[in-house]
């Protein structure tokens, strides 16, 4: 009987109040069961995965816990079971987190075709953002790429494409603060430190190989309009400057001349008509220098036959000269000349500190340079001694790496 009192008591306490307290006299009026407790916990029914999926008809939101293939919380939300431990691809471990996907992870694409794949029509900005906010003098990067690919040729860490053919289009654009260089290239045996100081470049390419290339640019099509590489500005180099031409010998290299002034020059023939005649310089030449009694141009004659002898007079308004036969001559012979020129708007050059190197005195520090061997068969062994030492030298620091 006092059974059937104390039931009865719960009935009508739950009716009254609409919340079940369990370890509490006053469960919270937003909770229908609300259980308090400090050492114990709520256990949900735990079953095996055949029992579960054998309940029928089961209530929308029902819950059990899963004991044997794929343990954990299994809930019901109305259509099917979902494991509320079903995101197995990402894992955490500590105070890192992994992933253990084997396939593809698409952000705003639902057909991801690589790792990571992300597509967003952010204009003006960028779809992937990384920034690292270490401002030690240490080396830190944005972002750093690796790729691990042997003698596979286009094989990259970093790889930019613009593919809407549209002007001005750049696959990789950088950009810095204050002094340095908007791309890098740091190639054999070179390093950051290798670089000018408090210098603005657009483009970097540093190298210590003896058979290696700064920056190398390449053209394959040969028509008037093609360049393998294009400066526009004034141009230095500390080195030579050379034509690379083809001999039977492998190509060989020919030197340019070199002048503290800025000179063009025009070659061209000529022929006495009883000993005299007149030159007119190319239109086209004349645009390109300037001629006048501040600037003189320079005549250089030489006679293709006998004579008493020749001499030039360059006419008032510098767009030519005559040539005469000494003597009062009347010779009918052909001769060559060679017309220099100052180039027009650098008329006025002549030497100029080349800011890029140390201010002071240089020469003391400067070497003599042995001549190049025009041996084709020297070279290429000297090259390939080169490359062995450097594969045997690249493979001695790999293996220490993995030590």
């Amino acid at each position: 009987m006092k059974r059937l009192l104390f039931v009865m008591s719960m009935l009508a306490s739950t009716f009254i109040y609409a919340q079940v307290g369990i370890g509490t006299t006053t469960p919270d009026n937003t909770a229908a069961l609300d259980i308090n407790s400090t050492t114990t916990g709520l256990l949900i029914p735990r079953m095996t995965q055949a029992q579960r999926i054998a309940i029928v008809t089961p209530a929308m939101g029902l819950l059990v816990y899963e004991t044997d293939t794929a343990p954990g919380f299994w809930y019901y939300d109305g259509t099917i079971w979902t494991s509320m431990s079903s995101d197995t691809d990402w894992t955490i471990a500590g105070a890192d987190m992994y992933n253990a996907n084997t396939g593809n992870i698409g952000i705003g694409v639902t057909t991801p075709t690589r790792k990571l794949h992300i597509e967003n029509g952010i204009a003006n900005n960028s779809v992937l953002y990384a920034e690292n906010t270490d401002t030690s003098t240490s080396y830190s990067y944005g972002i750093h790429g690796v790729t691990n690919a042997t003698d596979q040729k286009g094989a990259a860490g970093v790889f930019g494409e613009s593919k809407q053919s549209g002007d001005h289009e750049i696959g990789v654009k950088g950009d810095y603060s204050l002094w340095g260089a908007a791309v890098a290239g740091i190639a054999w045996a070179t390093a950051e430190a290798n670089m000018p100081t408090l210098t603005d470049m657009g483009v970097y390419g540093g190298v210590d190989y003896f058979s290696g290339v700064g920056v190398y640019g390449l053209n394959l099509n040969t028509s008037a309009t093609a360049y393998g590489m294009y400066c526009d500005g004034n141009h230095a180099i500390t080195g030579t400057k050379s034509a690379s031409v083809p001999t039977t010998k492998g190509n060989q290299l020919l030197y340019s001349m070199e002048s503290p002034e800025i000179w063009f020059e025009d070659i061209g023939y000529g022929k006495l008509v009883n000993g005299i005649t007149h030159i007119a310089l190319d239109n086209m030449f004349m645009e390109t220098v300037t001629i006048d009694s501040k600037h003189p141009m320079h005549v250089f004659l030489q006679e293709q036959g006998d004579s008493n002898g020749l001499f030039v007079t360059p006419d008032a308004d510098g767009k030519g000269f005559t040539v005469k036969e000494k003597q009062g001559g009347s010779s009918n012979i052909a001769f060559s000349f060679r017309i220099m020129a100052k180039r027009r708007f650098y008329q006025d050059h002549r030497f100029g500190v080349d800011s890029m190197q140390a201010f002071g005195d240089n020469l003391k520090d400067a070497e003599y340079h042995e001549p190049r061997s025009t041996n084709p068969q020297e070279v290429k062994a000297l090259i390939e001694k080169g490359r062995a030492e450097k594969e045997a030298k690249h493979k001695h620091d790999k293996q220490k790496r993995k030590k």
